[in-house]
C-alpha cells in the first residue's frame, strides 16, 4: 500500500517542481514552507488528486482542482507560489525527496487509521450484473 501511495505522489511532486539536476541543491527561500507542514500538504494534495480522479465526469475536474487547492492553501495559510518553491527546494535533493514521500505515505496511514479505514476496501459488487461496482 505504502509503495502505490509513494508511486501516486511522485509524478505530483515532479509536476510542482522544474527539471532540475538530483545533486543540484537549491538555494533555500525566504518563505520556505517547514517540513512538517509540506508533510501535511503533500499528504493532503494526494487526497486532493485522489478526489477529483474519483469525480463524475459532470463535473470539471479543473474547477474542483481548482477550488480544493485554493481551499487547502487558504487552511494553511500558504501560496501556490510558496508550495511549488518548497516543493522545489525539498526535492532538489534525492534523499529528501525520498524522506519527503515516505513521511507523507506515513501521514495518510494515519489518516486512514484515525477515520477508521481499512488499508484495502472491498469493493461493492452490483448484484445485478455480478461485477464490480466503481464509484
Amino acid at each position: 500500500m505504502k509503495r502505490i501511495i509513494i508511486l501516486a505522489l511522485l509524478p505530483l511532486l515532479f509536476l510542482c517542481s522544474s527539471c532540475k539536476s538530483k545533486k543540484q541543491v537549491l538555494e533555500k527561500p525566504d518563505d520556505l514552507i517547514g517540513r512538517n507542514k509540506m508533510v501535511e500538504l503533500i499528504a493532503e494534495s494526494y487526497l486532493i488528486e485522489s478526489s477529483v480522479h474519483l469525480a463524475p465526469d459532470t463535473v470539471s475536474r479543473l474547477q474542483l482542482t481548482r477550488m480544493y487547492y485554493k481551499e487547502l492553501f487558504n487552511r494553511h495559510h500558504v501560496t501556490r507560489d510558496q508550495f511549488v518553491r518548497s516543493i522545489d527546494y525539498y526535492i532538489s535533493e534525492e534523499n529528501s525527496a525520498e524522506k519527503l514521500l515516505t513521511d507523507a505515505s506515513n501521514r495518510i496511514a494515519e489518516m486512514r487509521k484515525e477515520l477508521g479505514i481499512p488499508d484495502t476496501m472491498p469493493m461493492p459488487i452490483n448484484p445485478e450484473a455480478g461485477i464490480p461496482m466503481v464509484p
